[in-house]
């Protein structure tokens, strides 16, 4: 296999650019048994496994990655399901130009998932982070780079007694959204913009306020577990942050974060160092190849990461009716040129040490922080209304004669109804109304 360069590398970057604007959503989400309110198991009569096998021999899905017994990964069309840590399935949606495309194919996956899923006792939240379960209970996937991956965050919360790295690997879920870019400049942009926003965003869907069954202060735990367990792939330094964002800023980067794993022969090597130095220097008498590459960027978990597409990644997974406004509200401010530009003018001025202040203030009060002394839910509010002129001037409609803004609907009812992100209207009802039960919770939450 050749020798891989930062000439390749740069060259992988430009060859990516594409007049096409099209849009992608990956969904994960938290299975629990209905019995228990506990992590299903991967294998059993009654797991992950079971409903993989059934999306097989009733629903047309095919089997594309297997190890032994074990389901790995499977498509249908242009859709993906791909398995978290322990075994959840996650949709990896096909690209679309349309938010109606990708809105239908989204709801498709959750009423088939939900259906199966019942049959075996299993149902699905839309949380950014697992309410109840520890890390212990929860069991990792039986496939080896996963395994290796686990005994990584392991081996660095016997280090320093932080285990958040570990949380992340076994409870976290998200949604991410990818973009294309169709040159440098555009995707210098796109890319700045996102990074610099990711707290705003973080803060508008925050949807995350539990942990081991209470509310430990954060609306946000997921985020509050990224951006302190002490690893540099969940963090954005001063030197990235002050770039131009540009291919070789981001290649830069990315050579500068440490080396993982590799797969040589069948065989998986835990590395010491950063990938750029492995690129330069090799490592135990192997050379960078394009496989090391895409194996090292598994290991980028920060909100924002770029290759073929820019993929953010910063937001909670939500309820079903909420998932749809993400993709919505990010179309309209990055695909439309004249919202990019003001989303740029407006973080023009913020400083790395702002960002890095508000990241962790949105983790526990969400929309009610601020930065530069003006609150997060008045940007907020500016940012849904510039999508939804966006997304209205774009006059893409379905058959009803709706345009792509009505996406924006449900998370509108929030930001501008109650003044709230979901998870800080969440809690509060939990405190409140429902006297700290969590069926409630359940029942809002479940697919």
């Amino acid at each position: 296999m050749d020798e891989l360069t930062v000439i390749e590398i740069k060259r992988f970057f430009v060859n990516s650019c594409k007049d096409q604007q099209k849009m992608g959503i990956e969904v994960e989400k938290i299975g629990l048994r209905a019995d228990k309110n506990a992590p299903p198991r991967y294998r059993g009569r009654s797991g992950y496994l079971a409903i993989l096998g059934k999306l097989y021999e009733e629903l047309g899905w095919q089997i594309t990655k297997q190890t032994g017994r074990y389901i790995l990964q499977m498509q249908r069309g242009g859709a993906t399901l791909n398995l978290e840590s322990d075994g959840r399935i996650e949709l990896a949606g096909s690209q679309h130009d349309s938010m109606h495309d990708l809105v239908r194919e989204f709801m498709i996956h959750q009423n088939e998932v939900s259906e199966i899923s019942k049959i075996y006792g299993i149902y699905w939240l839309g949380i950014g982070y697992h309410p109840f379960s520890t890390n212990r209970e929860i069991e990792e996937l039986p496939e080896e780079r996963k395994i290796k991956l686990a005994n990584y965050f392991k081996e660095l919360s016997h280090k320093d007694g932080n285990d958040y790295a570990l949380a992340w690997f076994k409870k976290t879920a998200g949604i991410h959204i990818n973009f294309d870019y169709d040159s440098e400049e555009d995707f210098a942009r796109k890319s700045r913009v996102l990074v610099k926003i990711s707290p705003i965003l973080s803060a508008i869907f925050s949807c995350s306020p539990f942990s081991k069954g209470r509310f430990d202060n954060f609306v946000g735990f997921r985020s509050n577990v990224a951006y302190n367990n002490n690893l540099p792939q969940f963090q954005f330094d001063s030197k990235i942050y002050n770039s131009d964002f540009g291919f070789d800023a981001w290649i830069e980067h990315i050579l500068s974060m440490p080396l993982v794993l590799l797969k040589k022969n069948d065989e998986w090597i835990s590395c010491d160092g950063t990938f750029g130095e492995y690129l330069k220097n090799g490592y135990m008498g192997h050379k960078a190849t394009w496989d090391d590459f895409d194996l090292h960027m598994k290991t980028f978990w920060k909100d924002v990461k770029v290759k073929s597409v820019i993929e953010l990644r910063c937001i909670d997974s939500l309820p079903p009716y909420l998932v749809p406004s993400v993709p919505a509200m990010l179309k309209g401010l990055i695909y439309n040129k004249d919202a990019l530009n003001i989303c740029d003018k407006l973080i023009r001025g913020w400083s790395h040490e702002d960002f890095m202040q508000l990241r962790r203030d949105v983790a526990r009060s969400g929309l009610q922080s601020s930065i530069q002394g003006r609150k997060l839910l008045d940007i907020a509010r500016d940012l849904i209304d510039l999508s939804e002129a966006s997304l209205k001037q774009d006059r893409i409609y379905n058959y009803f004669g709706e345009d792509e803004s009505v996406y924006l609907k449900p998370i509108k009812s929030f930001v501008f109804g109650e003044g709230v992100s979901p998870g800080e209207w969440l809690v509060s009802q939990w405190m409140t109304k429902w006297r700290k039960n969590f069926y409630p919770v359940i029942e809002w939450l479940q697919y």
